[in-house]
């Protein structure tokens, strides 16, 4: 992710959805975000066991230290 451009990515995708979706009566739109939301979750949640399985030690398998 590029930290430039993350946070404006993040603001922009709020305020769509927010339009979208106010009447609440849109139905397919509606099952879109559920969607985009459900594999943003599942993404995030697959990042964070990567990055716990880097912190506890496993990505330095197998690299010597010079000393």
């Amino acid at each position: 992710m590029c930290p430039f451009t993350m946070g404006q990515a993040m603001n922009n995708w709020n305020k769509y959805w927010k339009v979208v979706l106010q009447d609440g009566k849109n139905v397919k739109a509606t099952e879109r975000y559920q969607n985009y939301m459900t594999r943003v979750q599942e993404e995030i949640a697959k990042a964070n066991k990567e990055k716990d399985g880097m912190s506890s030690g496993s990505h330095n398998v197998g690299i010597k230290e010079e000393l």
